[in-house]
């Protein structure tokens, strides 16, 4: 039984054989896999493995090939080739890998093609030698591999025209090669390239080796020409996020109101992560759930099930508890109802960093993003650097925001101070003056007040002042302000008010604090007394207080716990 291929010595008139291009496709690769290994660093760490992996098999198949006929064939045709195809397997995988980034390589799809290579030229070397069938075989795989190869460059086909032009370059030559494989296979099939010996002096296996030399040295330069894009782009990437930090920092020194600022951090996340869709959740301090308090939602997602988190739940949870970026992929996420909805929507997967500051983390920045946005300029490292940003930022603004709610604030009572009131008058004065709108003034002073200091003591004091303010908080409508006025004197401004609405309110007022027991009084009741006034055009803010302060004292002359009005 034939198991070893014949070199047919070459007539004198040809001075260049397959042998010998053979030889020079054996130099190419190896030149190629000494530049590989050089070059290879211009690209991220797995597709350089990749690629010296290919280059490799590519080197060590064709030098095991010139032995064919001095080794035994298990060596020289079915080892040789099979490493050979495992060469071409890794540098179709290295393109298709650099592009998806963290793609992970097709197992299923390598070993299917690498076990039916190497069964297939086995029988046809050990059991049946035929080096035609061989080559139809190899044909075929190779036509396989390089469509899909094609089909994977090709498969944003939208986006393909603003890809960089390396990237097209190894489309073209993937594309080629197939087509090639494809006309290699029809031509042994037909007779027309039928074949003895790998070295007979054959037009198509010639163009074969002349294929694999254009094929590895555009392979080569055209993976440099994206590589080199793509760092361009990245470092052009950098660039911009700088820009637009440094702006997010300008804009944070100007505005330190929380709400200003979820608009300059929106815009930053926009800018520096090219991402449409984002949410920034906040550690409530006395549930310690983390709430969601602002987001941006262009796709219209779904965000029902996704408003609150506990520690460690989703991949908000998760950041906050293991001060990380976590990634989920929203296929295997855990709420199938999410995961459906935000796949309609496009969604490939979704990241969250943790917002930290010098106290501890505070929340979480959590994205969706398609697979556009993630090739884009999402990056791990910068978000995680943001959320610090962030927190410091978001800090700075919570610290500058109790400075001036102190500056405004009763300590006592957490009421507005006289001041705050006093500019909140002035404002509401000059409104007034513009339109044709009233308010209602109203002072209310706590009867009999200094007797409770003088027989419970101070402490029973401020606790019926805190009483206080709480019924008042409780009563008084959302637009009406209240503010401590001093000692046990309260100040209520009624907003676009006339008198007789004021009235119901101050009544209702008295009625409550009237009806609250008071613990240090051993569950006596305290009552207040209450005087009102309504805008008047003509009077001062001075005289409307006065006007005001006049009622009241009308209200303790008539025995105290009652409402009085001037106006």
């Amino acid at each position: 039984m034939k198991v070893f291929e014949k070199i047919t010595p070459l007539p004198h008139n040809y001075t260049v054989d397959n042998y010998t291009l053979l030889i020079i496709v054996a130099i190419i690769v190896t030149i190629n896999a000494v530049f590989t290994f050089t070059l290879a660093g211009s690209v991220d760490r797995k597709t350089a493995r990749y690629w010296r992996i290919s280059s490799l098999c590519l080197m060590a198949g064709f030098i095991l090939l010139i032995f064919q006929g001095k080794l035994p064939p298990a060596f020289s045709i079915i080892l040789s080739n099979s490493v050979i195809y495992t060469g071409f397997f890794f540098q179709v995988e290295t393109a298709v890998g650099y592009k998806y980034k963290e793609r992970q390589w097709n197992r299923a799809l390598f070993l299917f093609l690498i076990l039916t290579h190497a069964v297939s030229f086995l029988y046809f070397t050990y059991f049946r030698f035929n080096t035609s069938v061989r080559i139809i075989i190899l044909s075929a795989l190779m036509f396989l591999l390089y469509g899909y190869g094609s089909r994977m460059l090709r498969k944003d086909r939208k986006s393909w025209k603003v890809q960089p032009a390396g990237l097209r370059g190894i489309l073209y030559i993937f594309l080629f090669s197939g087509m090639f494989h494809l006309f290699r296979f029809l031509s042994t099939l037909s007779g027309l390239g039928r074949v003895g010996s790998l070295f007979d002096t054959n037009l198509v296996t010639s163009l074969s080796f002349l294929q694999v030399i254009i094929l590895c040295v555009t392979f080569t330069m055209s993976l440099l020409n994206y590589a080199l894009k793509d760092k361009n782009e990245t470092i052009q990437t950098e660039r911009n996020q700088l820009k637009y930090l440094f702006g997010f920092l300008s804009d944070t020194a100007k505005y330190l109101e929380i709400s200003q600022l979820y608009e300059s951090i929106e815009k930053t996340l926009r800018n520096t992560l090219g991402v449409n869709n984002a949410a920034i959740f906040l550690i409530d301090e006395e549930t310690e759930e983390i709430r969601l308090t602002y987001d941006y939602n262009d796709l219209g997602l779904p965000l029902d099930q996704a408003r609150v988190f506990k520690k460690g739940e989703g991949a908000t949870g998760n950041a906050v508890s293991q001060d990380r970026v976590i990634e989920i992929d929203i296929k295997s996420h855990p709420n199938k109802a999410i995961a459906d909805a935000y796949s309609a929507k496009g969604i490939h997967k979704i990241y969250s960093s943790p917002i930290k500051s010098s106290d501890g983390i505070l929340g979480a920045i959590t994205i969706a993003v398609t697979m556009t946005e993630e090739k884009g300029l999402f990056d791990r490292n910068f978000f995680y650097h943001l959320g610090e940003l962030v927190g410091l930022v978001m800090r700075n603004a919570s610290l500058f925001n109790k400075t001036i709610k102190l500056a405004h604030t009763d300590a006592l009572t957490g009421l507005m101070n006289r001041r705050k009131m006093t500019d909140l008058l002035h404002e509401e004065m000059k409104r007034m003056e513009r339109s044709d709108r009233t308010f209602a003034l109203a002072i209310a002073d706590m009867d009999d007040f200094k007797s409770v200091n003088d027989t419970y003591g101070h402490d029973c004091g401020d606790e019926v002042l805190l009483k206080a303010s709480r019924v008042f908080r409780e009563t008084c409508r959302e637009t009406d302000f209240i503010s401590r006025w001093g000692g046990e004197e309260f100040l209520f401004l009624f907003v676009e008010t006339n008198l007789e609405e004021a009235k119901q309110v101050a009544e209702r007022i008295r009625v409550n604090m009237g009806g609250t027991p008071i613990e240090c009084l051993s569950g006596a009741r305290k009552t207040i007394s209450i005087g009102l006034t309504e805008y008047d055009r003509k009077l001062s803010l001075d005289q409307m207080i006065k006007r005001a302060d006049e009622a009241l004292y009308m209200a303790k002359g008539r025995g105290k716990d009652r409402v009085a009005w001037k106006g």
